[in-house]
């Protein structure tokens, strides 16, 4: 901030030749300042207030000039005995300099994606329609603007203003200008899946047919959809869509190969549905990805190339499937023996020497609370798996306090006290040596919407907080 500060002053009372890229410079550093709990906006926004005054300042100066030239007061010269004439030089000091100011894209846009940072996209859309009135945008250029206003939206979950916005789009893209791209498409089915309304699944599902035939379709697209019907429990739907990407896939129908993300949005939006039959679900997503990012061995003993290498399974994927395990209850119809079966063989999966994945303390974690679930609770195998997995997290150096909360819930009360006797707590609750590895994430601010009232910046959620 001090940096965008200190050019700021300095071009305003250093530089005599100002530049429309000077000026931009400025706004991006403010604009780089700017975030949910930071207000640089407004400091960018002056910077392009001050742009537009010199803007239209040199613009007056050349009609000032022009007007002087036509009248003819410039032509009223004496001839020296050089050769030269007498009023040159006073007219040469007279003579505005070339425009060398005028906002741009780059201006409009900087100043818009400030405002999106700090969670205030209805001041973003003033500046896109003073962008559009100011007749200084081509054609093309609308739809980088008319993007971050989209995105803008998407991040509050605001999804009827960002399918105005893409109405928008459409209807210019029907006049011969510029159209909707992917961004846009991708942002709107962001906001649908981030709002949890009850017809985004729908809503997803009209845009990816608006979509065909127009703009490419890409992974984000579809798991940005995937995530709209895994937001209203519906992980059957998302699951088509998946199987759709891979038909399209094998039979050269499409360039979007489906890989290991879209894979894990479809396997977590099964362990956060009802389906009852979500762990037997989860569990054959991730045997159809072992299966087809695996190489095969022949008889000749010649290795094949693996089918989709792009599918090979994650921690992340590991984790939503031990999610699943956890999850299921006895009102559902998965096999309890086959889920203990799953349990125990993915875990000595990640915790064996060839393994490359590294658990984490969520798959710990995950693991101890499907030990506490009401389906396995009471299997008597349950309480020295437990103390098993928490002494290998606790050797790992991943006991979080979630690991803890759950290792609690699972184990016998004999053993969880055992374990605790002799370990003296710090101030933290947890032994240093315990959690040494544990990475927790980094906590997202959530924007908010910013309001001024005489001047005063006040703050108020936006539309799709609850």
């Amino acid at each position: 901030p001090q940096a965008a500060q200190e050019a700021h002053l300095f071009m305003k009372h250093n530089m005599t030749m100002r530049s429309t890229i000077s000026y931009n410079i400025v706004m991006r550093a403010y604009a780089s300042c700017c975030g949910a709990s930071t207000s640089y906006a407004n400091k960018a926004e002056v910077v392009l207030s001050e742009m537009f005054r010199e803007w239209k300042k040199q613009e007056a100066d050349f009609a000032a000039w022009n007007s002087r030239i036509k009248s003819g007061d410039s032509s009223e010269t004496t001839i020296r005995e050089d050769g030269g004439d007498n009023n040159s030089d006073e007219d040469e000091k007279l003579r505005p300099r070339t425009i060398t100011v005028m906002p741009d894209t780059i201006s409009f846009g900087t100043v818009m994606n400030a405002y999106a940072k700090e969670g205030n996209p209805k001041r973003a859309e003033i500046w896109l329609r003073r962008a559009q009135s100011s007749g200084l945008l081509d054609e093309e250029s609308p739809v980088v603007c008319y993007n971050t206003l989209i995105s803008a939206y998407a991040q509050l979950g605001d999804v009827d203003k960002a399918l105005a916005l893409l109405t928008e789009l459409s209807e210019r893209e029907e006049n011969g200008q510029g159209g909707p791209d992917q961004v846009s498409y991708n942002s709107v089915l962001h906001a649908c899946a981030k709002s949890r309304r009850s017809d985004a699944g729908i809503l997803a599902q009209s845009l990816l047919d608006r979509m065909r035939g127009k703009v490419p379709l890409s992974v984000a697209t579809f798991s940005s959809a995937m995530n709209c019907w895994a937001s209203v429990g519906r992980a059957d739907k998302a699951e088509m869509l998946l199987l759709t990407l891979e038909n399209n896939w094998k039979e050269r129908q499409g360039h979007v190969c489906p890989n290991v993300r879209v894979y894990s949005v479809v396997i977590k939006a099964y362990a956060e549905s009802n389906h009852p039959y979500k762990a037997t679900k989860a569990f054959q997503l991730l045997q159809r990805m072992n299966r087809l990012s695996s190489s095969t061995t022949s008889d000749t003993g010649r290795k094949s190339k693996p089918e989709n290498p792009y599918v090979r399974p994650n921690i992340i994927t590991y984790n939503s499937v031990l999610n699943a395990l956890a999850t299921t209850s006895r009102e559902g119809k998965d096999d309890p023996a086959q889920v203990k079966k799953w349990l125990f063989g993915i875990y000595d999966t990640l915790t064996s020497s060839e393994c490359h994945l590294q658990p984490d303390h969520f798959t710990y974690g995950t693991v101890l609370k499907a030990c506490s679930s009401d389906l396995l609770l009471e299997d008597t195998a349950m309480p020295n798996f437990c103390e098993r997995v928490f002494e290998d997290a606790r050797e790992a150096g991943q006991v979080s306090h979630g690991v803890l909360f759950q290792f609690r819930k699972a184990a016998p009360a004999s053993a969880y006290y055992d374990v605790f006797a002799e370990t003296r707590f710090e101030p933290t609750g947890i032994p240093s040596e315990w959690c040494r590895n544990v990475k927790m994430p980094r906590k997202v601010r959530r924007p908010k919407q910013q309001e001024f009232v005489d001047g005063v910046k006040t703050w108020d959620h936006g539309p799709g907080w609850g």
